[in-house]
C-alpha cells in the first residue's frame, strides 16, 4: 500500500516504509525508481513481519543489507544516480564508522543484495525456530 503525503515523511527522506505501508512525498508520485525501492522494503517486511522492523532499527548490518537491496533495485532503473545512492546510504542510515563509502559502493556494484538479504532472513528464521523464540 502506498500513501502520498508530505507530512508523514521525515524531512531527510523522499519516502519511508513502515511494515506494509509506504509513505511517499507528493512530488515523487511518478518516480518509478523510488517506488521500486519502497516496494523492496515492503517485500522485506513480508518476508519477516515479526522481526524486520526491530532488526532494521537495532542492527546496522541488517539495515545496511536492506538498503543495499533496495538501492540496488533502484539503481537498476536509474543508474545515473548510483553515486547519489551510495551517498544516501552513508549519510541517512546511521552507518557505523567501520562502514566506508568504498565498501558500500563495492557491495552496491557487486549485486542488488537480494540473495544476501534473503539468506540472512532465512537463517534468522531458522535460528529463532531452533531457539524456541519463534514457532511456526
Amino acid at each position: 500500500m502506498v500513501i502520498y503525503s508530505d507530512r508523514l515523511v521525515p524531512d531527510r527522506f523522499a519516502a519511508v516504509t513502515f511494515g506494509p505501508i509506504s509513505f511517499i512525498r507528493n512530488e515523487y508520485r511518478d518516480d518509478a525508481p523510488l517506488h521500486t525501492h519502497e516496494a523492496v522494503h515492503r517485500r522485506q517486511f513480508w518476508c519477516n513481519p515479526v522481526m524486520h522492523g526491530v532488526l532494521y532499527f537495532m542492527s546496522s548490518n541488517y539495515r545496511l543489507d536492506a538498503e543495499l537491496e533496495a538501492y540496488g533495485k533502484q539503481a537498476d532503473l536509474a543508474p545515473e544516480h548510483f553515486e547519489k545512492y551510495v551517498d544516501f546510504i552513508m549519510a541517512k542510515y546511521r552507518m557505523p564508522e567501520s562502514v566506508t563509502r568504498e565498501s558500500v559502493r563495492r557491495r552496491l556494484l557487486a549485486s542488488d543484495g537480494s540473495v544476501w538479504f534473503e539468506a540472512i532472513v532465512c537463517n534468522l528464521g531458522i535460528a529463532l525456530c531452533l531457539s524456541g523464540l519463534l514457532t511456526v
